[in-house]
This record gives structure tokens, C-alpha cells and sequence, in this order.
């Protein structure tokens, strides 16, 4: 599952402030281990993370997966070295690239190709600013450390990750999410909720051992390039606070919009072992009232052709080896269940030749909008935005109409701006979002079990 949080359309960023005290919340462990396609991974065998009095420390964002090379500028200068070496770094204050030469090395090297140095692509190299005011620049993002290690799925690649103060990631996440004038209340439910799921996101990858946590998009959080003062102020407001469901800290999930029926995470992603957490009750799907009717996305109408839905259908399929690669014409798509509030769990997809195969209804989106062999990209109105739908089909063509924008669980941000805009608070915005849940200062004293 890679959750798409799909928020606002446009992405306006601020300055960011120099120094962000750092919340006082952890993971019990997280810092002591070195979310995402939960389809792709092994679980972890423990249980949901329980906080202990650490602070959170820092977070490992994933800025590019497999390249084949990585241009850095050091603002103004960097040390570049293998991790755990104890040799004098290498110092450099003119732009260089780190290219994966052959399957056991990459190469430093200068913008006039000259080579720097090289390293085994068996150990992670370190490129840090010198001093502490100092930058480096990643393609448009700046950072002040990097790690960059081969691809565990291709030994030709490279991936780049970003080691960012906690609190700081945050406040860009915010950035990227909500729109910049929307309500502090909206701004301050949305930081405990992001808040919420990069620990938990952090501590379910520490257990799996993977060498970054959280992605820098959508199949994990938005990631802007800076932050706008209304993030960092939220960030700031609430700093310490989390949601918690039985005194483990809750997955907060949340989507642009719900379209007024939100889906359940049970639903929608795994729920065996390692994944349990998608079965905590504040996750799940319930009647309630509507607030997101301001979302440009509350109804949308797609229009498509027979015959090439029917074909990424089946190169869907065949790409996750689903039973829906044997498709040969679409006759129809009916929904078969529906969740508490009514929006559509399951549907059944329906050959020319009377067969019919289930699917999820997050499955039956991703699908919807598959690119790949024989599945060109979609233009962005083209695209299916949630998995609340109806699809109706005369002759060869294909009309798709749907509620909303994105997978639809947990919280609604149109709604929290709604409810923020009534004079709701931020811990009053998740209560409604999360029933059951509980936002929780945590101090460093604090351990709950």
C-alpha cells in the first residue's frame, strides 16, 4: 500500500526557521534499529510501537530510489566519507557527482570528469556539510546530510537519502500537504497526525531494518523543499503531541478528501501479521457528517475508452500476477460490498464471457490509473482520484464517477479546514477524525505500556 494523501493542487513554500526545537516523543527503540508498499516488505513479528522517554531524534527520508548518479554542491563545503571509517574524509567546495561505476564501486568525480576518489559499493557513503551552518544541494533540495548507498533491487543504482531533524521534516510536510492560508487549527491537526505516522512509520521500518523511513512523496508523506511559517508554527504548537489508540501510537492515515464517506484501513491495506495496526478501531470507517464539499475533487466525472481501460486492466494484472490479466472485454464494474458509511469496499469486475473477478476497491483504483507495459500515462483529468465510484458503460464508452481525493481514511484535510474554520480545535478536529484516539503529551519521563 502507498498511501496518497493527494492533498492540495499547488505546492507554496516559505522560509524555513534556522533553529526547531525538537518534540520530546519516540518510539521505544527507534533510535537503536538501523511507510511504502506493505505488499513488498516483511512484516516486522513485534507489536505497534510504545513511547519511551527518548526524544524523536532524527528521520531518514528517502529523496531518490536506483539512479545512476547523484550531483551534489557543497554550500559551502562537505566531507565525504564511507560510514564507520575512521580514514581522514574526503573535502570538497566545488560540485561533484557520486556515479555507480561497476556492480562493487562508485566514483567521485568532478564536473570535468575527473575522478576523486573511490569507494566499495558495499558501504554507505556520508556526505555532510563541514560546518554546522553549512548546506549541500541535491538536485533542488538542500540538505546537511546525506547517506548514499547501492540499491538493494539493482546493483547499478543508487539511493540518496536526506538525515533530517524530525521536527523540521514535519514542518515541510505540513508545507507540502495544506494550503497556505488555510486555518492554524487545520495546520495544527494535520502536525499531529503526520507527527503520528512518520514515528510510526520510522519504528515499522527500524524493525525491518531497512536503511531509510519514510519516502519524500506521496506513497508516504508530501516533502516540500522548504517551510512556510504557519507549518513551522504548527509544528511548534504542538510539539510533543501524538495520537495514541490503546497506548500504542496510532498510523494516522488521512487524505485530501473523503467525499463524505471515508474507507476503512482494514479495508484498504493488509491486516495480517505485522500489519495489525490497520485493524485499530479510530482507523476504520463510520457514518459521519460531511465537511469537504470546498474540495475541487468532492465530485469528479472520468471519461474513458472501452477497449484501453480494458487493456490496463489486464496489464495491471499481469504485472502483480492477479487474476485480472485474463480479462479480454470489459463488460462491467459493480460494486459488491460497502463499508459502515456506505462508501464501496469491494467491487466486481465482469468479462464479456461472464467471468468476474473481485477487488479491492483501493486495488480497483490503483489499477484504474496502472502505467507501465502496454498502459501509457494518463493526463491528470483523466486520472481516477478515489476509490469511492460508479462506473457505468454504454457501448465503448467508459464513465467513471467518483467522490473525493485519495484512499479516503482517517482524516479528511477540506474537512479539518471546515471544522477548523467553525472554531474547532486541532484536538477536537482528531476526535472526530479518529474516535477512539487520544492526542497525548509525551515527556521525556513518560513511558506508556
Amino acid at each position: 500500500m502507498r498511501r496518497r494523501r493527494g492533498s492540495r493542487p499547488s505546492r507554496t513554500t516559505g522560509a524555513f526557521l534556522s533553529a526547531l526545537a525538537l518534540g520530546a516523543v519516540a518510539l521505544a527503540g527507534a533510535l537503536l534499529a538501523p511507510l511504502h508498499s506493505c505488499s513488498a516488505v516483511q512484516p516486522p513479528s513485534t507489536a505497534p510501537p510504545r513511547w519511551s522517554g527518548a526524544g524523536p531524534g532524527d528521520i531518514r527520508i528517502r529523496l531518490a530510489h536506483n539512479v545512476r548518479e547523484a550531483s551534489i554542491e557543497p554550500l559551502p563545503r562537505v566531507r565525504l566519507f564511507p560510514a564507520g571509517s575512521e580514514s581522514p574524509p574526503l573535502t570538497l567546495d566545488k560540485p561533484f557527482r557520486l556515479v555507480r561505476t561497476t556492480k562493487r564501486s562508485i566514483a567521485a568525480r568532478s564536473e570535468d570528469h575527473r575522478e576523486l576518489a573511490r569507494f566499495s559499493a558495499s558501504v554507505p557513503l556520508v556526505v555532510e556539510a563541514v560546518d554546522p551552518s553549512g548546506r549541500l544541494r541535491f538536485g533542488q533540495r538542500v540538505a546537511q546530510r546525506l547517506v548514499v548507498r547501492s540499491s538493494r533491487r539493482d546493483d547499478a543504482g543508487l539511493d540518496i537519502v536526506e538525515i533530517a531533524p524530525f521536527e523540521r521534516y514535519l514542518a515541510q510536510v505540513l508545507t507540502a500537504e495544506l494550503y497556505p492560508d488555510w486555518e492554524p487549527a487545520a495546520y495544527e491537526a494535520q502536525a499531529i497526525a503526520a507527527r503520528s505516522y512518520a514515528l510510526h512509520e520510522r519504528w515499522r521500518r527500524r524493525r525491518l531494518g531497512d536503511p531509510f523511513d519514510v519516502e519524500a512523496d506521496t506513497r508516504d508523506q508530501a516533502y516540500a523543499l522548504t517551510a512556510r511559517p504557519r507549518a513551522i508554527e504548527a509544528v511548534a504548537a504542538t510539539r510533543g503531541k501524538a495520537l495514541l489508540y490503546d497506548g500504542a501510537v496510532l498510523r494516522a492515515y488521512y487524505a485530501s478528501a473523503c467525499g463524505g464517506r471515508p474507507a476503512s484501513a482494514a479495508d484498504t491495506w493488509p491486516t495480517g501479521p505485522g500489519f495489525a495496526f490497520n485493524l485499530a478501531p479510530p482507523l476504520q470507517a463510520r457514518p459521519r457528517s460531511s465537511f469537504c464539499q470546498a474540495s475541487p475533487r468532492f465530485r469528479w466525472s472520468v471519461v474513458r475508452d472501452r477497449d484501453s481501460l480494458t487493456q490496463r486492466l489486464r496489464a495491471w494484472g499481469a504485472a502483480r500476477g492477479a487474476a485480472l490479466r485474463s480479462l479480454t472485454s470489459l463488460k462491467a464494474i459493480q460494486t459488491q460490498d460497502r463499508n459502515a458509511a456506505g462508501r464501496p469496499s469491494r467491487y466486481r469486475v465482469i468479462d464479456a464471457s461472464g467471468a468476474w473477478w473481485p477487488i479491492s476497491a483501493e486495488s480497483l483504483r490503483l489499477a484504474l490509473n496502472y502505467t507501465g507495459a502496454d498502459a501509457p500515462p494518463l493526463s491528470q483529468q483523466d486520472r481516477v482520484h478515489s476509490s469511492d465510484m460508479e462506473i457505468a458503460i454504454d457501448g465503448d464508452v467508459v464513465r467513471i464517477n467518483g467522490r473525493g481525493f485519495g484512499h479516503g481514511v482517517g482524516l479528511c484535510q477540506f474537512g479539518a479546514q471546515a471544522l477548523a474554520k467553525q472554531g474547532k480545535t486541532a484536538e477536537e478536529i482528531l476526535q472526530f477524525f479518529y474516535p477512539g484516539a487520544v492526542v497525548a503529551t509525551i515527556e521525556p519521563s513518560t513511558t506508556l505500556q
